[in-house]
């Protein structure tokens, strides 16, 4: 059962087809009219608001809205909520009236006023990011739908169900959910007071009459009530059963039976199922991994309109794992998973324009993919805009912009946000400079697995700046750098090892910065194999390095590294003079090609789905 395709509908139906006020019956006559006008002159709250009505529909007189306004604008002062909400509804409709903002404005008046109409128009522009809104917000939302449910508008409640069976804006809670059906069942009931009733399977699952039994479900059931649901064909139902088993909540875990409702639900035609089996094949979660397995259920799910799906596609192709790699196909279902309000897509996509892979460089197509991520909560997404504004590639180079986007990236958890927010800090950029702060950031990064975080908070322990020298965790946070693949961790490990000729441990670590870009250490590789340091010696492989390294680096770049390594090779030095050398050393390599750690390859960005 697509829920959510019917409560847009549903929302848009109640939205564009508004019912007529209570007290807006025919005018009998002129006579009614003219008494109608004499009561409201008298504060009559209720004639006021059907006068509004009148002239708002053209009832037995001709519509016209300004006289509509007056009357409803009369009502509403008066407190009346069905004037307020009918000042939202004119204002809300397409035409010479049109105005958002007063719209919202006497919605709320009426929502005030306990009108759950008004409470309900709000919340679903909010859900939706339609309309009204023009954009999502799920926490004005919550409150509008919240109040709305509790006056008794069954709608209002199944949004909210909606809203807690997903986690938009709230901790995902199936009980709730459960909880908020029922609730819009049970005032669905007592309106319609025995007469045929048209409600979701969902709200039908609370009290099954078939066969003249009723079966109710209680708070610690939520299993039975999810299980009827499903054997009442709701695919929506089979995804939620699929998820408790696979979490173990209010049931015990059985990784079988989850995949068999993800399965189930799949088959029902609801995407979030599709897309739930696609990433536990692809990550090969109790299950067999099968990356052909996973993309055939992605494109399923993105066929229903799951954004995450297309965006997960998009990936695959780009990878070429589970179908033949194709960036043309990559980037036509990642731009889908944008439009699909899924924020990860739009960073991806983002990234190819950035790079140019496979697409025509564009740096401001890259920046408003990832305005538009960002907006949609995408951590990286806010990381790449905040990078975007750093360096002025696609804008206008803005520092103050740069913070901002990196200190929101850094607060979604994205560990890049907060390295590149360490480096502002530590270089005064857009910022007061501030060590202790670069080195908090750094330590965050760090801890959400980001590389170069890990590589200058070791610098930082290295070189002694907002914290005591220790170069044991130098070389620890050095090693975790590496391990994550920063280039600068790895050659600065190399380089520790140098300090103690180990050799063959330099060797290894040049090695891999080198592979993975880095200049210095693809000419430390040719200084190492011309020598016969860690490796056999070996002139042609000492020029091959050599070459590699002088065409990774800048003119400018070139000349500041040579000019440091013809001073630390002038004669031998002690221990002590070595480390203060690599002091500068670090320092150096704070410059090099910094400001591009930010280009990351998609390929390398596939965190959610490999």
């Amino acid at each position: 059962m697509f829920l959510l395709k019917k409560l847009i509908i549903s929302f848009v139906l109640l939205f564009v087809s508004i019912t007529i006020p209570l007290g807006s019956a025919l005018a009998d006559n002129n006579y009614e009219l003219q008494a109608l006008i004499k009561d409201c002159e008298l504060q009559n709250a209720s004639a006021c608001e059907r006068l509004g009505s009148f002239f708002y529909f053209g009832t037995d007189v001709s519509t016209d809205y300004k006289k509509a306004i007056k009357f409803y604008k009369k009502g509403c002062k008066l407190k009346n909520k069905e004037s307020c909400a009918g000042l939202g509804n004119l204002f809300s409709q397409e035409g010479v009236m049109h105005n958002r903002k007063q719209a919202i404005k006497y919605y709320d008046i009426g929502c005030e006023l306990q009108d759950s109409y008004s409470c309900f128009i709000l919340g679903g522009a909010f859900y939706f990011g339609i309309g009204l809104s023009q954009k999502t917000d799920y926490p004005k939302a919550i409150k509008y739908l919240t109040k709305s449910c509790e006056l008794q508008f069954a709608e209002s409640c199944t949004y909210l169900a909606q809203i807690y069976y997903e986690g938009k804006g709230v901790p995902q809670d199936y009980l709730k959910a459960s909880e908020y059906y029922q609730k819009s069942h049970e005032i669905q009931n007592n309106i319609l007071n025995g007469v045929a009733q048209i409600y979701t399977k969902s709200s039908e699952a609370y009290t099954n009459t078939r066969h003249g039994v009723t079966q109710s479900y209680t708070k610690n059931d939520v299993v039975g009530f999810y299980t009827k649901n499903c054997e009442l064909q709701d695919g929506r139902a089979c995804e939620t059963l699929g998820l408790l088993y696979l979490e173990g909540k209010n049931v015990s875990q059985d990784y079988a039976k989850a995949v068999n409702y993800f399965d189930r639900g799949c088959e029902l035609q609801e995407g979030g199922a599709c897309e739930k089996l696609g990433l536990l094949y692809w990550l090969g979660e109790n299950v067999t991994q099968d990356n052909a397995k996973a993309v055939s259920y992605f494109a399923k799910g993105c066929e229903l309109q799951k954004g995450f799906s297309c965006a997960n596609l998009g990936g695959s192709y780009a990878l070429g794992k589970g179908v033949s790699q194709d960036y043309e196909k990559a980037v036509n279902y990642l731009a889908k998973g944008c439009e699909l309000q899924d924020g990860w897509a739009c960073g991806q996509l983002g990234t190819l324009y950035l790079l140019g892979e496979n697409v025509t460089q564009d740096y401001a197509k890259a920046v408003n993919y990832f305005a538009k991520g960002c907006e949609l909560q995408d951590s990286f997404a806010c990381a790449c805009l905040g990078a975007s504004y750093m360096t002025g590639k696609g804008v206008t180079q803005d520092l103050a912009k740069a913070v901002n986007y990196f200190a929101k990236g850094c607060e979604l958890q994205e560990g890049y946000a907060c390295g590149n927010l360490g480096m502002l800090y530590y270089s005064g950029q857009g910022v007061t400079q501030n060590y202790t702060k670069a080195s908090e950031f750094y330590a965050k990064g760090c801890e959400l697995q980001d590389g170069l975080s890990c590589g200058l908070l070791g610098a930082f322990y290295f070189n002694g700046k907002a914290v005591d020298p220790d170069y044991e965790k130098a070389v620890e946070y050095f090693g975790d750098g590496c391990a994550l693949r920063d280039r600068m961790s790895c050659y600065l490990l190399a380089r520790m090892s140098e300090l103690i000729e180990n050799y063959e441990g330099a060797a290894s670590f040049h090695k891999k910065s080198c592979n993975l870009q880095f200049a210095p250490s693809c000419i430390s590789m040719a200084n190492l194999y011309e020598h016969g340091l860690g490796v056999e010696q070996n002139d042609d492989k000492a020029a091959e390095y050599y070459a590699k390294g002088t065409e990774l680096m800048t003119s400018e770049e070139r000349q500041k590294f040579f000019s440091l390594r013809l001073e630390q090779n002038k004669e031998a030095r002690s221990q002590q003079e070595k480390l203060q050398q690599m002091q500068a050393e670090i320092e150096l390599l704070r410059s090099f090609n910094l400001d591009n750690e930010f280009s990351r390859n998609i390929l390398q960005l596939q965190g959610n789905t490999n």
